[in-house]
């Protein structure tokens, strides 16, 4: 199996390439967005969305984009889980149920990876 964290470091930036792509081109102009790794714990990675006012430097604004399962296993809350599934954020605190992807599938995580995170499941 491919190292984890060389595939967690392809998918963020593969997220943060999905983000620059249909960001427009006004509020690029002004606001520099950086998906960032928070929050690393035994379960799961939280990576946030940050955007940053380019002339002042200061944070606008700070938002969950998605998190990723760090090992297997199983909560009560998401059922199981195996490492490197991509989970939509339920909230700032914890994934939703359902895995989106994997960062270790043929889509390197990113098939159901959408400007601000990962998709509904249906």
């Amino acid at each position: 199996m491919q190292d984890f964290d060389k595939a967690l470091e392809q998918f963020i930036e593969g997220c943060q390439k999905t983000f620059d792509e249909s960001h427009p081109a006004v509020l690029a102009a002004m606001v520099e967005v950086k998906l960032v790794i928070r929050n690393r714990n035994a379960k799961y990675i939280a990576i946030d969305r940050v955007e940053t006012n380019k002339e002042s430097k200061k944070v606008v604004t700070a938002s969950v984009h998605c998190f990723v399962a760090a090992k297997d296993g199983h909560t009560k809350g998401l059922g199981s889980f195996k490492q490197g599934d991509v989970l939509k954020a339920a909230g700032f605190k914890a994934p939703a149920k359902g895995a989106r992807g994997n960062i270790f599938d043929e889509h390197k995580g990113l098939g159901r990876m959408g400007r601000f995170g990962p998709g509904y499941n249906n």
